[in-house]
């Protein structure tokens, strides 16, 4: 089961910026540090849940990074061709593969600003 993380501040056509979700809760503890950590980015996807942006991924740019060992960001941004204010949101979707071997998933929302 994917887990959902909450949802960002709004984004606007054509700004470009920096979301991140920590995928510390969900790596295997040892105390309190994580015992496992992100050993890849398996897929970074971005889907308009109404159908309005026929073409989310174009807003993906570049390829997500780890850091810190716990979050993954991905730079979001610029101007999808199907982009439409009236999309009510984005959902960044993000699927690792840690060091002791899980499949871990989290998603959040990115509302579009109106």
């Amino acid at each position: 089961m994917m887990a959902f993380c909450g949802k960002f501040t709004p984004v606007v056509n054509g700004e470009t910026k920096n979301f991140s979700l920590n995928f510390a809760n969900d790596l295997a503890a040892q105390g309190p540090i994580p015992a496992d950590t992100i050993a890849s980015i398996t897929s970074v996807t971005l889907m308009d849940p109404s159908g309005t942006d026929t073409n989310p991924a174009a807003l993906l740019i570049g390829s997500a990074g780890i850091n810190l060992t716990t979050w993954v960001t991905q730079k979001i941004g610029g101007s999808s061709p199907g982009f439409n204010p009236a999309t009510p949101f984005y959902v960044l979707t993000m699927t690792v593969l840690t060091t002791g071997g899980q499949t871990l998933i989290l998603s959040a929302n990115i509302p579009v600003a109106t």
